[in-house]
């Protein structure tokens, strides 16, 4: 028996585009129409140590303005969203307006420790040659996780939506799973050769 496999000879395959040929097709026209000096490389990837270092600085210094916000106007808008309610905290009943008061400023914080997170993540991976996947995953882990928990604090307190704390959970999950690839792309890396 012979077996003979036919194939098309000069039909090319037509490939389904994919998001990255999307986006290459959409930054040439955005090329096109731009000057020279104004174009702008948009790298979502997150790939390069100053890439994680830019987000974290930008990240931090929006940590520091909620940060403020929290305290100097916040109170007029809990006032004005919670009223006279109140909370049960570890048994103890307080006002409404302290317990969201905490909770706005536990997301501040957490935005804080991770977008220092992230710009020592960058730092880190700076030192060394070779970008580990840990790290990556570090870096998306951090920063999807102050989206998640961060932002729906916020959202949650200024908004009176309490469905979103539901979703506070996995950014704070996200946020231990970033420093867990943290450690172990810290543990495989290679230390720079001593020079003797």
């Amino acid at each position: 028996m012979c077996r003979h496999r036919y194939r098309s000879v000069g039909v090319p395959q037509k490939k389904s585009p994919t998001f990255r040929s999307k986006y290459q097709a959409l930054q040439k026209q955005i090329d096109g129409r731009l000057p020279q000096n104004l174009q702008v490389r948009f790298d979502f990837t997150m790939k390069t140590p100053q890439q994680w270092i830019m987000v974290g600085a930008t990240l931090a210094a929006l940590a520091v303005v909620f940060g403020a916000f929290g305290a100097h106007g916040l109170e007029p808008r809990l006032n004005a969203v919670y009223g006279d309610q109140e909370k049960s905290i570890a048994g103890h009943t307080v006002p409404a307006t302290y317990k969201y008061f905490q909770d706005f400023r536990t997301g501040a914080e957490y935005h804080m420790y991770h977008a220092l997170g992230l710009l020592a993540l960058g730092i880190a991976a700076g030192q060394h040659a070779e970008t580990r996947r840990s790290h990556r995953i570090a870096a998306w882990c951090f920063l999807l996780g102050i989206v998640l928990f961060s932002g729906s604090l916020y959202v949650l307190v200024l908004s009176g939506m309490r469905w979103l704390g539901a979703i506070t959970p996995i950014g704070g999950t996200l946020m231990i799973v970033g420093w867990i690839a943290f450690a172990i792309g810290a543990t495989s890396l290679k230390q720079p050769a001593s020079p003797d």
